[in-house]
């Protein structure tokens, strides 16, 4: 028992530390090479957080586990939005860049519709994010990990074994989707997400939470 939690202890300082590194390695690539921060959360540490996702839901898919690799996306994806963004929101208000609510957003939520414990490095990457007063690699690690999710590391089981969507409920996909849908929105009003905001995300979540489990 004091092992493990040994173990969890220095994973979470571990997680901490190159979420610190990530973020600060993604704000000085964005300077040097003179992209916009949005760019990199929406590409690089999007990408990186996202790993976990890949191997989970390619193992998964390799192993002819179908739920696991839909419902890892989807649950993934509603996570992202629901409680992460809401949560980091709620730590400080986030502002949001018009090309993002323009293009990145739609993206995401006509993907959670194509596609019909992981998440925990993009809730810290965040979380660090929103501290060094980064927003937009934060919004954009959010958005771009939903879509990485969705079209890279969904695309990617599919290809190496055909997924079955036997057992999959309608509350699962449709409240995924109706999740991604509040974040345009919110993020649209003011190009702002306020506590008042990121509240809604997660009182919102809550309650998807409570259909999935009903079924």
């Amino acid at each position: 028992m004091t092992l493990s939690l040994a173990m969890i202890v220095g994973g979470l300082l571990a997680l901490f530390a190159g979420a610190t590194a990530l973020i600060k390695g993604a704000a000085g690539l964005a300077r040097r090479r003179g992209l916009s921060p949005l760019v990199v959360g929406l590409t690089v540490v999007a990408g990186g957080t996202s790993s976990p996702e890949l191997f989970v839901v390619t193992g998964a898919a390799l192993a002819g586990r179908d739920g696991i690799s839909l419902g890892n996306v989807l649950g993934a994806n509603s996570l992202n939005i629901g409680l992460i963004l809401g949560l980091t929101a709620i730590v400080r208000p986030l502002h949001a860049q018009l090309q993002l609510i323009r293009f990145d957003v739609p993206i995401m939520i006509l993907a959670t519709l194509v596609a019909a414990g992981t998440t925990l490095p993009e809730l810290i990457t965040c979380l660090v994010a929103v501290v060094r007063r980064e927003s937009d690699i934060a919004i954009g690690n959010i958005v771009g990990s939903n879509i990485f999710n969705l079209l890279g590391v969904l695309g990617l089981a599919a290809a190496l074994a055909p997924i079955g969507a036997a057992g999959m409920q309608p509350t699962e996909l449709w409240g995924a989707v109706a999740l991604a849908a509040l974040s345009l929105p919110v993020m649209w009003r003011g190009l702002i997400v306020n506590r008042a905001e990121g509240a809604l995300l997660v009182a919102a979540y809550l309650v998807y939470l409570v259909l999935v489990w009903r079924g």
